[in-house]
């Protein structure tokens, strides 16, 4: 199982994993705080992965392509 949290001002750049139709709907989910249309900006380099697959994967497909472990495993 995989839980997705962010922010309420921490707009997705690339879209979410989680499929939501709409600012309102995204507001329906929010767990605390107050709904905002007032993205969280910060003057950082920021780099989008490119390029996209051509279909849809979940992180775990994402993930099985990796060429190198971002931790080591313990045999």
């Amino acid at each position: 199982m995989f839980y997705e949290m962010m922010a309420a001002d921490a707009f997705p750049i690339m879209g979410s994993m989680t499929m939501w139709d709409g600012i309102k709907d995204y507001n329906t989910r929010m767990l605390c705080g107050e709904p905002t249309i007032k993205p969280r900006l910060k003057d950082i380099p920021i780099r989008i992965p490119q390029p996209q697959p051509d279909v849809p994967i979940s992180i775990y497909e994402i993930q099985k392509g990796l060429k190198a472990r971002a931790f080591k495993t313990i045999k």
